[in-house]
């Protein structure tokens, strides 16, 4: 098989699956294996695979076939500007999560020394990594009830260097840090409702529903979350991602717990996806 007959016999596949992106993900398959980007792989079509290299290919167009997301095949996703380890046990970073990263690096603008930050729910430890990268000086405590997730997290940690600076803790909400004190308390919480779970593409409803199940309305990490103000300092600050029609509802559940300057930030669709909200005293 060469790459001509790779692209033509995987995008055939992947379309009989019903898969909309199967050319794409067909390249992108390709480049990975072959170490090629798109435009190389173009140019050299009638580069054969070797025997082990059409074996994989294959067993990759049949994991796909069967709706495994990319992102799980080749144990690797982007998130901001890091190639992070995911697999079967933690939810895949989306790019929506990046606006809460960002929101959470502008906000603490002018804090008079480096925060330390708890990261509620850390899964791969996407957050936690790239507010360590981004704040110079900051501390993270990332915590998550699930230790293989808290596994994958740590693979990344490690790979960044940054075991001095995140540290992973295993444990219900903030159980884990029962006497500590934040400056910055941030979270990407389950908030699809339950019965919405099966409405979800495949690919989504392959990833952990311990990560997607936010409960019979979708808002029940928010009501456990907002007793977050017992954890922050004075002036600390909550950062919450929601769903898109979450925004009034997340923002009516932290006022009732004495939050103030409660704010909805949009994403780039103009849906709400992030929930800013004070601690005064």
């Amino acid at each position: 098989m060469d790459v001509a007959r790779a692209l033509e016999w995987g995008g055939h596949m992947l379309r009989e699956s019903g898969i909309d992106t199967a050319a794409r993900d067909v390249e992108i398959l390709l480049q990975e294996l072959l170490g090629m980007n798109r435009s190389a792989l173009y140019l050299d079509r009638n580069r054969a695979l070797l025997p082990e290299q059409e074996m994989v290919f294959q067993q990759w167009i049949e994991q796909r076939c069967a709706r495994m997301p990319l992102q799980y095949i080749l144990r690797k996703a982007w998130f901001m500007d890091m190639e992070l380890y995911v697999d079967e046990r933690v939810l895949i970073p989306r790019p929506e999560t990046e606006l809460l990263v960002e929101a959470v690096v502008q906000e603490a603008k002018g804090m008079p020394e480096p925060p330390q930050i708890l990261d509620i729910g850390t899964g791969s430890g996407a957050i936690a990594i790239a507010l360590a990268r981004y704040m110079s000086g900051c501390r993270v405590w990332a915590v998550d009830i699930s230790l293989d997730a808290l596994a994958v997290a740590r693979i990344n940690v490690e790979k960044y260097g940054l075991q001095q600076r995140v540290a992973l803790l295993e444990g219900d909400l903030f159980e884990p840090v029962k006497g500590m004190a934040f400056d910055i308390i941030v979270s990407n919480p389950p908030y699809i409702a339950r019965n919405d779970l099966m409405e979800l593409a495949p690919e989504v409803r392959s990833e952990p529903e311990l990560a997607l199940n936010g409960g019979q309305d979708g808002l029940d990490f928010y009501r456990k979350l907002c007793h977050a103000g017992e954890l922050l300092k004075p002036h600390g600050f909550l950062a919450l991602e929601i769903g898109y029609d979450q925004g009034r509802a997340v923002s009516d559940i932290l006022r009732k717990c004495d939050f103030k300057d409660v704010r909805v930030l949009k994403d780039f669709a103009g849906m709400d996806r992030i929930v800013l909200a004070y601690k005064w005293k």
